[in-house]
Order: structure tokens, then sequence, then C-alpha cells
């Protein structure tokens, strides 16, 4: 065999014929190494979707080669998809069912039915077979060694090649907690679909091996994803939650690969992850209990006194005080006074519309951009005459060219827009902020 099929096919489950027959196939063995065995639980309606089902199972040093007797990939031996390496294992494995030359195709039904893949392939050996009447289940050690790639994932078998390295994606992860530290690393298989779910598994379990933070717990977030061009998407914020905090990073974390993965202008390849997590045992939040200024009646250029009163979970309040500058622009009338969390600030802006991002730049730029939830908004909005066009707010637009735009023909592109943000200050508190308070302030004319 000389080159590699490309093409797509449908996604995985037992074809129409099998089901009308009420055939189901076996689901695939896919074994969990360095994963607390209630997380896999949680993940077992998860896995069964995708036609997995989770198994204990083991895996041999990095560098050690398992491929079953004879110590070589033949018909009948073992041979296994790993998804995750290093201090997390996580392998699916199958039997061989022929070889020529470098190539080898195994399992005999399909992994995910993904296609054209690129899934790491090591060996395998089976230690024992657990038999049962309903379903008998197969025990084995994956191999440490990369052995080459899994290329294609069709309805009869798997396709690999020996010697091809697969793309993977490292993540390290540092954990920090009271005086304690540890860190992580391990590989996740490159993959629009797997990468978000094995992230989410790695962040998730890693935090339950520091310690058990099932209840309050407050988690402070760094988080950098690398690209192979060289650009880099930055994640920074505290999350506060009663019952695991953690599971809000990794959904997030892990709905931004998805994003990534599924942009609509290039295509993304990941060179690593790097994650820095502080946890305490404790809920970091604080509400947004009353907001005070010295003065409604306001011109422009003028500065007015805020005083907000925050009030933490169980704790004492605290008012952070600040001056606000009217806007020079400003006009004469209402100026809207906002002072609240990030998603408040979030809807505020504009009404809530964003500009959409034209290119890959301008998403990782907007994702730079993020509130956060440990940060106190103090926003200032007012009438204006503009436009929102092609996703894009513009503020205070000439009569003339406002005319023409909403005269125009891409009336789908084009949206009216009567009141804008003027200003925004964002003030760091140490606690995730709830809430949001808002005091109409009056202009007046010069």
């Amino acid at each position: 065999m000389t080159g590699e099929a490309d093409g797509l096919s449908p996604g995985p489950g037992p074809t129409w014929a099998a089901a009308a027959a009420g055939i189901v196939p076996i689901a695939t063995p896919v074994a969990f190494s360095g994963v607390r065995p209630r997380l896999v639980g949680a993940l077992a309606p998860l896995l069964a979707s995708l036609g997995w089902t989770p198994v204990s199972g083991g895996a041999a040093g990095t560098g050690a080669s398992v491929t079953g007797a004879g110590g070589q990939i033949g018909p009948g031996g073992a041979i296994a998809v790993q998804l995750m390496r290093g201090d997390i294992n996580v392998t699916a494995s199958g039997t061989v069912t022929a070889r020529d030359g470098d190539w080898v195709w195994a399992f005999g039904h399909p992994f995910l039915q993904g296609g054209a893949v690129d899934f790491p392939m090591v060996g395998a050996e089976v230690v024992t077979v657990l038999s049962s009447a309903a379903a008998s289940r197969k025990l084995s050690v994956a191999g440490g060694e990369l052995l080459g790639s899994f290329r294609q994932d069709r309805q009869t078998a798997i396709l690999g090649r020996i010697g091809r390295q697969p793309t993977l994606v490292p993540v390290t992860m540092s954990l920090r907690r009271q005086g304690r530290s540890e860190r992580l690393s391990y590989e996740i298989v490159a993959d629009p679909i797997l990468t978000p779910l094995y992230l989410f598994v790695g962040l998730v379990n890693g935090v339950q091996s520091l310690d058990e933070v099932y209840g309050e717990s407050s988690i402070e977030l760094d988080a950098l994803l690398q690209f192979d061009d060289g650009r880099a998407a930055r994640i920074g914020d505290l999350y506060a939650s009663n019952n695991q905090a953690i599971v809000a990073i990794a959904s997030q974390l892990a709905g931004l690969f998805s994003m990534l993965y599924d942009n609509a202008f290039e295509p993304v390849g990941v060179a690593g992850v790097r994650v820095d997590l502080g946890i305490r045992r404790d809920r970091r939040v604080a509400d947004v209990e009353s907001v005070w200024v010295d003065a409604t009646r306001v011109r422009p250029g003028e500065e007015v006194r805020v005083a907000v009163t925050l009030r933490p979970r169980r704790a004492q309040p605290f008012v952070q005080s600040f001056d606000v500058r009217i806007p020079r622009q400003a006009a004469a009338g209402r100026l809207d006074l906002v002072v609240g969390d990030a998603e408040s600030a979030a809807r505020e802006e504009f009404g809530g519309s964003r500009p959409r991002p034209r290119d890959l730049d301008g998403l990782l730029e907007q994702l730079a951009r993020r509130r956060r939830n440990d940060r106190l908004y103090v926003q200032l909005s007012g009438a204006v005459a503009g436009a929102v066009v092609a996703g894009e707010p513009l503020p205070s637009l000439p009569p003339s060219l406002l005319e023409v735009l909403t005269n125009s023909g891409a009336r789908g592109d084009v949206t009216p827009l009567s009141r804008a943000l003027l200003g925004e200050i964002e003030l760091p508190v140490g606690y995730v902020v709830s809430g949001m308070q808002r005091i109409v302030l009056e202009v007046q004319e010069r």
C-alpha cells in the first residue's frame, strides 16, 4: 500500500441495517489509568454515546514497547489507540486484523468512524479475559512507546501506519494549594472533538488528585494556549463555587478549544497548553450592595466621586472609592452610571451586541479583551446617533453617513444604535463580583 485515503464517513453508531435487525455493535473498551473512578463514572454516559465503555487498565512506562507475544505487531495480536499519555493514560485496545509492511488494519470495526484521523498507535498486551455470559471483557496493558499513527477510522476497520508520528497536544498543569504544589504533564490527541473532552478530563482529574474539592472552593486560573504559528491565547480569571469550581474552568477551556478548532477563518494547530491553578477552600464572592455618588447633576469634563459597597460572603462589607470623569463629548441629557460584574458589563456594552471578528486575529483579540470575574466594572453610557454595521458598533456617526447606512440595501447588516458605552473603568477586588447597580446622571449644558 503506497498512499493514504482521504474522505469523511458518518458519525459513530450502528448502521441502519444493523439497527433495523436489532444488532448493536459491542462497545469499544477504553482503559483509564491515573483517572479517579468517580470522574470516569461521571463520564460514562458521554463515553457510551461515542460507542465506548470504560474499563480498568494499565500503561507501561513512556519508553516501553508492548506488542504482545513475540514482540511483533501481527494478525491476532493486540494494539491500541492512545488518546492521552503521560501522567494520565487513556487507551482503546483491539485486535490486529492484518499487516502489510508498515500498514496495519485493526479492530474489525470502527473506533469513532471519523474518516481521516490522526490517532497515536501503541502496542498492547492482553493480561486476562473476564468471562461473562452478558459481555466478556479483556484486560490489557498499553505500551508507552509510540509505534505510529492511525490514519483512517472506517466502518470495517481502523488503518494505521507504523513509524508515522501523530500530532499531539502537550499539556502542563501546575496546582497550588496551602503550601502544597503539584505538577502534571500529559499529551492529548489532536482532534476537534476529542481534544476538548480530554482537556476537560485532565483538568478536573488533576485538581481532584491534589485533594477532593467538593464543596466550597475558589480557583485562580492562568492559562496559555500556544499555536503552531507563534500566536497565542491567554485567559486569567477567578472562579468560586459551592460545588467544584474546577468544573466551570475546565468547561470554559474545553469550550475555548472547540471554538478555536471550529473557527470559520483558518485551521489552527495547538502547539501546547499551560495551565496554572491556585486553589482555596473558601468561596470568594462579593455582592454589589450599594453605589453612592456625590452629585447627580454633572457637566462634561467634570469628575464624580463614586463609592461602592461590596459585601463578601461571611465577611464584613468594604467600600471601594474612586473618581469617574464625565466624557467631554457627552451630550446634554441622561447619562447612565452602571457598576457591576463582568456579565452585567458585557450586556451593557452596546446593548449586548458584540462585534463579530473578521479573522482569527480578531477572534484572539476578542478573547484577550474578555472581562474577568474578579473585577468591578464601572461604565458610562449615553445617547448616540450610530449603527451596528456587520456586527461592528459605530457610535457618533455624522447624520449624513448614518442616513446612507440605514437606507442602504444591506439592512440585515445594519442596525440603528441609539445608546453606546462612553467609558469604562476596571477595578480588581480579589473576589468574584456579583450584581449590578445603576445610577442616572443628568448632563447639563456647559
